[in-house]
C-alpha cells in the first residue's frame, strides 16, 4: 500500500513546477482522495536542447540559402564582355567597337566594347531610333574601353553610338538590334 501524502505539503495543489510533471495527480474531490491520470504532455520547445537544435537548422538553411542565392561574381565570362563569338563587331576608320546584346525581362542590356586598336575612348554617346523618333539613352562607362546601355524599346531600333576617343577623334557606329 502506498503512502498517502500528508496535508500540509503541496502535492495536490495546482502550483506548476519546472521539473517534469507526474502523469498521475492527486485530487481531492468531496472529502475522498482521487488519481486522476494526465494525458502525455506535448512536445514543446521550452527545453533548452530543443531550442538549440530548432536554432542549429534554422542557421542552416539560412546559410545554405545564402551560398545558393549569390552568383559567382569571381567567375568572368569567357573572352571578357564581349568575346568574339558571341559579339558583333562594327569597324570604321579608327578600330573596332565590338557589341553584345544581352535580353533581360522587358530590357535588352548593349555591352560596349572598344577594341586596343580604337584606344581608350573619352566619352560615350548614344541614340535610339524608333521609325521617326530619336532619343537619346543614357550610357554607363564602366571603364577605359567598356560601356553600358539598357534599351527598353529594341524590338526593330537603331542605335547610333557616337564615340570620343582619348586622341580626340570621333568615331560614330549604327547598329539595329533586336
Amino acid at each position: 500500500m502506498t503512502a498517502l501524502p500528508s496535508p500540509g505539503r503541496p502535492y495536490c495543489g495546482s502550483r506548476h513546477r519546472r521539473a517534469t510533471r507526474p502523469h498521475l495527480r492527486v485530487r481531492h474531490l468531496h472529502g475522498q482522495v482521487v488519481l486522476v491520470a494526465r494525458r502525455q504532455p506535448p512536445a514543446s520547445l521550452r527545453t533548452p536542447g530543443a531550442r538549440l537544435l530548432v536554432l542549429a537548422f534554422l542557421v542552416l538553411v539560412a546559410g545554405v540559402g545564402a551560398l545558393l542565392a549569390v552568383p559567382d561574381l569571381t567567375a568572368a565570362p569567357p573572352g571578357g564582355p564581349c568575346p568574339a563569338r558571341v559579339s558583333r563587331a562594327l569597324t570604321d576608320g579608327h578600330g573596332t567597337l565590338r557589341i553584345r546584346a544581352e535580353e533581360t525581362h522587358s530590357t535588352t542590356l548593349v555591352h560596349l566594347c572598344a577594341d586596343p586598336d580604337l584606344g581608350p575612348v573619352r566619352a560615350w554617346a548614344a541614340s535610339h531610333r524608333l521609325g521617326a523618333l530619336s532619343r537619346s539613352i543614357p550610357v554607363q562607362a564602366v571603364g577605359r574601353s567598356l560601356a553600358l546601355i539598357a534599351v527598353t524599346d529594341a524590338a526593330e531600333a537603331a542605335l547610333t553610338l557616337r564615340l570620343r576617343l582619348e586622341s580626340g577623334e570621333h568615331s560614330t557606329f549604327v547598329i539595329s538590334i533586336g
